[in-house]
């Protein structure tokens, strides 16, 4: 039995395990409309080889965004759509799509172990970290400068899971008694004399002032007091996790087991929806179990996923939830694809793997639903409903990541398939 909390975290995920016949991975994790639509994807070798790659779904073609060094994971577009974020060996980094290097983003000692991080605006984002052995939220910024959100430095409860949603910052509160809660609480204003901090060197002297900023010596990143933070759901002694906001309203919340337990092929969970009445009562509904391969988590590093739990988790996108749901069935794990009306309630079922072959990172983009798997063997045919990758007469690289389409105007769906 191992903690799942540890399982998730980045350095987990991060785990750089050498693997002579891995299997491959191909999954979308972020997506840009322009000019031309351009699909972000994750091609997984092996667990010490991950490279992202630019694919255009029209023309089939794709290439690497990044050098050969970084092992890219947490991948997010930025919110003007300049550029995209990502994690390498625990250190944040921003591509500007108008630039050829990544610039890095100095978030130094004593803040460490990264566990959920998203974007506030273009220059400020928000993630949970492990300040003197407790888990709290904190705000970054392109420039450097850091503060602490919300913290508890006697470590009686710990805030993971950031959403902002306009003037509100939500996550979620791990209790020292083992109880889980959803909390709210106003953002706290920003002080502009935080957007010019001291250059943090590595030396004892920056680690002094990142220290003496966060525990709260410094006024303007005071945390927010535990009095104004509200409980709009408790979950009790089942552990949530992966908490999003899709407005200050509403938003969903995943349920997981204590630990996982590795001798099971699959590990359960189940989605819970939140929603504000009228009156600003909250109300917490479950909706749905999914099954996730174990295998695919823990276990044998030729078939673990470089991100962990990353790629099976359900995704929203106008007023559907896509997922994937791995049950056992006469002795084989068979995965499925499916969409969920938030609206009416309603499940439709995309798309059945074969068996033990798993679904990964359903991504809607203009109304067609990517998703990726294990690469098919270089004598799959086109056909194949697994990604592929080959090199065309000229040398470049190509990839066929299956989709569907999704009809916006009905509650059905249709296959769809890109012409590579």
């Amino acid at each position: 039995m191992k903690s799942l909390y540890l399982s998730l975290g980045l350095l987990a995920c991060m785990a750089r395990t050498f693997a002579l016949h891995a299997d491959e991975y191909l999954y979308p994790v972020g997506a840009v409309s322009g000019e031309s639509l351009q699909v972000y994807v994750l091609h997984q070798k092996s667990l010490d080889d991950v490279v992202l790659l630019s694919w255009n779904p029209f023309s089939g073609q794709a290439h690497p965004v990044l050098l050969s060094r970084y092992t890219p994971a947490f991948f997010s577009v930025l919110p003007d759509a300049s550029g995209f974020s990502f994690f390498d060996r625990g250190c944040m980094h921003i591509k500007s799509f108008g630039k050829r290097s990544p610039q890095s983003i100095p978030l130094y000692e004593p803040i460490c172990d990264f566990n959920a991080f998203v974007w506030v605006d273009a220059q400020h984002f928000c993630f949970a970290g492990n300040y003197h052995s407790s888990y709290g939220i904190f705000e970054g910024s392109t420039s450097g400068a850091c503060r602490c959100l919300l913290h508890d430095p006697q470590g009686t409860v710990e805030y993971l899971y950031p959403q902002v949603c306009g003037d509100k910052l939500f996550c979620i509160a791990r209790r020292k008694y083992g109880s889980h809660a959803v909390i709210c609480t106003p953002y706290p204003a920003r002080d502009a004399t935080l957007e010019t901090p001291e250059q943090f060197d590595g030396s004892d002297d920056a680690y002094e002032q990142v220290a003496k900023l966060i525990a709260h010596d410094h006024a303007p990143c005071a945390c927010v007091k535990s009095e104004a933070c509200t409980a709009i759901a408790e979950l009790n002694d089942w552990p949530c996790a992966f908490l999003q906001m899709v407005s200050d309203r509403e938003g969903f919340v995943i349920q997981h087991p204590p630990a996982i337990n590795s001798a099971k092929p699959v590990v359960q969970c189940v989605l819970w929806r939140l929603r504000a009445a009228l009156d600003g009562s909250w109300h917490c509904t479950r909706l749905f179990a999914f099954g996730l391969p174990t295998s695919l988590l823990l276990g044998d590093p030729d078939t673990q996923l470089y991100e962990s739990i990353l790629p099976l988790l359900p995704r929203y996108a106008q007023g559907q939830i896509f997922y994937v749901d791995t049950n056992e069935e006469a002795g084989a794990l068979v995965t499925r694809l499916h969409s969920y009306n938030v609206l009416l309630g309603m499940h439709t079922l995309l798309a059945t793997a074969s068996p033990n072959e798993p679904l990964l990172a359903p991504l809607q983009e203009q109304q067609i639903l990517f998703y990726g798997g294990r690469v098919a063997a270089d004598d799959a045919g086109e056909e194949s409903a697994l990604p592929r990758r080959w090199f065309d007469e000229n040398g470049q690289q190509c990839l066929h990541v299956p989709s569907i389409y999704c009809c916006p105007k009905c509650l059905h769906t249709v296959s769809y398939r890109i012409l590579t």
